[in-house]
């Protein structure tokens, strides 16, 4: 039996080992015949009468610059029995890996400190060593004339897999002009030893208002509601990343306008009622409406939180 321990180098090199016992464990000190062979079947290297000395041998190989791709055999032949094992050639790639800026769920416009990350890792996980040029400005629009021109901060240093920092948001727009324009980060990852680079783009875009309402009525509940009879509904309540927002302090305020004919007069008013609510953890708010007399014609609903 002869074990074959393999060790190479690709493209350039490879080695291996061969390695021959007895059957009493003692080193064999016969020698060997190695045969080396490609894909095709064709014999490329042979070592004749090779003294495995105490057990083990040390063989070397050239391959060619664009070797046969796929499984080669190498065959050790001792005159009385051969054994053999494979190994493959296959075309080297340079591991991949990807870029990207993370930003919070969502940022209010009157926020001055937005933390973010940028990150870089190979597709199997792992984190990327290299530079890191980064430029956080406003979004830059091609037809911008130079009054609406702001700062890029402009910044290179070294990552290692992920970097954590915070945007200034009165570095980008001195003046806070400019709400309603996105703020645009630019990452670019060159990587070491290879130089190759990966850039990647993200906006952020800031919101006005911290929660989402919205009632949940279908067609006929939104138009119509019976006189003597509670009216129920329910309300929605979300973070601006359409989160449920839990524990928010909510007013729900009814105007009901009521007509009747009081001795031949036609008279018309308005009362209105509110009452606080608290949504859920999913964010919801179910809310009833107290009966309503026969002589209300319409209700008008209106809504608004108590925490802002």
């Amino acid at each position: 039996m002869l074990p074959l321990i393999l060790y190479f180098t690709l493209p350039v090199v490879f080695s291996n080992y061969v390695t021959c016992y007895s059957a009493s464990g003692t080193g064999n000190r016969e020698t060997v015949d190695v045969y080396v062979e490609d894909p095709q079947g064709t014999r490329l290297f042979q070592f004749k009468g090779v003294p495995l000395g105490t057990g083990i041998q040390q063989l070397q190989f050239p391959l060619a610059n664009e070797p046969s791709l796929g499984s080669w055999l190498i065959s050790v032949d001792n005159g009385i029995s051969t054994e053999s094992t494979t190994f493959d050639v296959k075309e080297y790639e340079l591991p991949k890996f990807d870029v990207s800026i993370t930003f919070p769920p969502y940022v209010l416009v009157n926020t001055e400190i937005i933390p973010a990350q940028v990150c870089a890792k190979y597709t199997y996980g792992e984190p990327v060593k290299g530079t890191l040029n980064l430029n956080t400005s406003l979004e830059i629009y091609s037809y911008s004339y130079s009054p609406d021109r702001t700062p890029i901060i402009m910044n290179t240093l070294e990552i290692d897999g992920c970097y954590n920092y915070t945007i200034n948001v009165s570095s980008i727009d001195p003046d806070h002009n400019y709400y309603y324009r996105r703020i645009m980060v630019v990452a670019n990852v060159i990587e070491d030893g290879t130089g190759v680079e990966k850039s990647t783009t993200q906006y952020l875009e800031r919101t006005f208002s911290p929660l989402n309402l919205n009632f949940i009525t279908d067609q006929n509940q939104r138009h119509y509601f019976k006189p003597g009879l509670p009216y129920n509904g329910k309300l929605k309540v979300t973070n601006p990343d359409n989160s449920p927002a839990e524990g928010e302090p909510i007013e729900i305020c009814a105007t009901v306008s009521r007509k009747r004919v009081n001795n031949y007069w036609l008279s018309q008013r308005t009362v209105k009622y509110c009452k606080n609510y608290t949504s859920d953890a999913r964010g919801y708010i179910k809310y009833a409406l107290e009966p309503q007399n026969v002589d209300s014609i319409s209700i008008d609903l209106e809504v608004r939180s108590k925490s802002i």
